[in-house]
């Protein structure tokens, strides 16, 4: 049984050490799990049926509160910090419940399959958020951006999972991008390997999904591909995308045109006038 917390956090002041202590408990104890307070708790090994609904469950209220402090958090910065003490308790316990599906995957059944692709997925989100958790604390947090964005593109691009994402591995990029305030060889080959991924995806199941036409977008306009990002950005808007929405993603481009304006001054403003143009061709009336 996992323990319920309502002890305030002070000050974000937990993050160093819950991140510390998550990287130590990834790779042992498997079933314990320390939360903010660091007070230990046992809890049944997760396997399959109520102890896995109950480890779903507790999760998706802790990423509605998480969902919460994020909104917060562009207006009293801490509450990031607050955000990330409530997540990452469970990427240990995830990590670890997904390993023990992988240690026995010849001898699952078609219900503990099912468990492990919620337990994959889940992992993979949670990692994500921790991901842009930290790189809106700044960049002196990028790294641990990077860290928590590789760890779910891993899960991600694991066919035995059946993920059909492509979050962590543009945000792997992205932040490769921003911290090297380049495009090395090593970048530009991810991003045609990123891109033909994600156009795979949208020829399949993603077609309707507004994200992964952001997604194709980027790629394509970091590739210098002008014309075929705007496609994809006129099919962000056709699949639902509302201002919001494009704002996010705007953040994204303009601190991308920041980070290569030293680099490729032309490819830094191709970006900025980008951004005006998706503007432009949104549908009028559209939200």
């Amino acid at each position: 049984m996992l323990c319920n917390n309502n002890d305030k956090y002070k000050n974000g002041s937990n993050y160093e050490e819950q991140k510390e202590e998550y990287n130590h408990r990834i790779l042992t104890a498997p079933f314990i799990i320390y939360f903010s307070n660091f007070q230990q708790v046992e809890f049944l090994q997760i396997n399959h049926g109520a102890e896995m609904k109950e480890l779903i469950t507790k999760l998706n209220s802790i990423l509605v509160e998480v969902k919460i402090l994020r909104k917060a958090g562009e207006k009293e910065p801490e509450k990031y910090v607050e955000a990330l003490d409530r997540l990452l308790p469970f990427l240990p316990e995830l990590s670890k419940v997904l390993a023990e599906f992988d240690a026995r995957i010849d001898k699952i059944d078609r219900d503990e399959r099912k468990e492990m692709f919620t337990i994959a997925e889940k992992l993979a989100d949670c990692y994500g958020i921790c991901g842009g958790l930290a790189y809106r604390r700044g960049k002196e947090y990028f790294k641990d951006s990077l860290e928590y964005y590789q760890k779910g593109r891993e899960i991600e691009l694991n066919k035995r999972y059946r993920i059909s994402n492509s979050y962590n591995l543009v945000n792997v990029i992205v932040l490769k991008i921003l911290i090297q305030s380049g495009l090395s060889p090593e970048i530009k080959s991810e991003l045609e390997q990123a891109r033909s991924f994600v156009g795979r995806q949208i020829d399949g199941e993603r077609q309707d999904q507004w994200w992964a036409w952001a997604d194709l977008g980027l790629l394509n306009l970091l590739l210098q591909n002008t014309e075929q990002a705007e496609q994809a950005y006129q099919q962000f808007w056709k699949k639902g995308a509302n201002q919001d929405d494009f704002n996010s993603s705007r953040l994204t481009l303009q601190n991308c045109a920041d980070a290569l304006s030293g680099y490729d001054k032309s490819l830094a403003e191709s970006i900025t006038i980008m951004m005006d143009r998706i503007i432009e061709i949104k549908p009028i009336g559209q939200k």
